[in-house]
């Protein structure tokens, strides 16, 4: 792991942004680095337009990367696309206690206990590994995943500056509604 060197005055800094209890170094630099990164997408500092896509015709996201989330009610911290698969996963889990169901259900590429690689994350609960499923994908599962528990779910995310991204440094959000089931 790399180490950095700081003078004082910019340790001092760092340190006055710190959210106790919550950041390490390194939580600390990514907010930092993600805030910079909006400002320049945004130089003004301001909201940049926020588009509303619907979950029945999602747009292409590639290169895109999760800014906020909610699923069930709850507020994920920081999260990754497949922090929130994750997430969803769990919850029909929670429900089904299959794991063909929820397989089924998700469409998310889970195979039966614990797989050590790379690509896949072990979910202890439902004894069943996950794999780290692009964007497209993850999004895809987590909207089938809030339907079938007729939750409320959310994701912000935006485009990178990268001319294979379908609208390079735009944002855009997801709504599921709660339904009842």
């Amino acid at each position: 792991m790399p180490n950095l060197e700081l003078k004082q005055e910019t340790y001092d800094r760092l340190t006055a942004s710190v959210i106790p209890f919550e950041d390490s170094p390194d939580s600390l630099l990514m907010r930092i680095l993600d805030r910079y990164e909006e400002v320049q997408i945004d130089p003004g500092g301001g909201q940049t337009d926020v588009k509303l896509y619907s979950p029945d015709s999602l747009p292409p996201l590639k290169f895109a990367r999760l800014l906020n989330a909610t699923f069930a009610g709850r507020r994920l911290t920081r999260p990754t696309w497949h922090d929130l698969i994750i997430h969803a996963v769990l919850h029909v889990w929670e429900r089904e206690r299959d794991f063909d169901r929820v397989r089924d259900i998700s469409r998310a590429r889970i195979v039966r206990h614990e797989k050590n690689d790379q690509h896949h994350t072990y979910l202890k609960q439902c004894d069943c590994s996950i794999h780290h499923d692009s964007a497209p994908r993850a999004a895809m599962a987590i909207v089938r995943c809030a339907r079938h528990l007729g939750c409320e779910a959310h994701f912000e995310f935006q485009w990178e500056n990268n001319s294979g991204a379908f609208k390079p440094g735009q944002r855009g959000q997801v709504v599921i509604e709660k339904s009842i089931i």
